[in-house]
């Protein structure tokens, strides 16, 4: 994938149990058990649903035969809308793939295109439940509200030691606990 400057941020540390919709751990049904993926990503208003079809056909290009569940001018099943939660509709998207029985989502904004073979991120979250991207020198201090800060009780000084994630491009799969619980995080109030 094509993405700004980002390196990939491990899982050293994370775990806990999966809650809610997702499928938390579950077995593989053996060796030869092929792992089901999915791209997603919305669209709607301004240039978004030309850059939606350019991803669509980039994923084409480079050869994914996974799933692709994109919406186009309309939110995925449950989202609020965008002015109540921004960026909510990422998750609904998700979870909309893993409830279509997907075991590894990735979401992609439309301003993503394929510029490669996509089958290595799916790699790192098979192995380790989940994938972020860090953007570049960035960290929460930089971008959070003050009321955020306060909420998760960290000081505008350690949150200069958190690396910032961007949400451009993430993936989890529920087969794996630490990806799952991750990913059920996001639906926490």
């Amino acid at each position: 994938f094509l993405h700004r400057r980002s390196s990939v941020l491990g899982g050293a540390g994370l775990g806990g149990a999966g809650r809610g919709k997702a499928r938390q751990g579950k077995a593989r049904q053996g060796k030869d058990y092929t792992m089901k993926t999915c791209i997603c990503s919305v669209a709607f208003g301004g240039w978004y649903p030309k850059g939606l079809s350019r991803l669509y056909q980039s994923l084409s290009a480079q050869g994914y035969t996974g799933g692709r569940l994109f919406f186009s001018g309309e939110l995925p099943p449950g989202s609020p809308p965008h002015y109540d939660v921004p960026y909510g509709f990422k998750l609904h998207a998700m979870r909309k793939a893993f409830d279509d029985g997907f075991d590894a989502v990735v979401w992609a904004d439309a301003s993503m295109f394929a510029i490669s073979r996509v089958e290595p991120i799916f790699k790192v979250i098979e192995k380790q439940g989940f994938i972020l991207f860090q953007g570049g020198d960035n960290t929460a201090a930089m971008w959070t509200h003050d009321a955020c800060l306060s909420y998760f009780r960290k000081s505008r000084d350690e949150a200069e030691k958190i690396p910032q994630v961007v949400g451009g491009l993430v993936g989890f799969s529920t087969l794996h606990a630490c990806g799952a619980a991750i990913f059920e995080e996001g639906f926490e109030e």
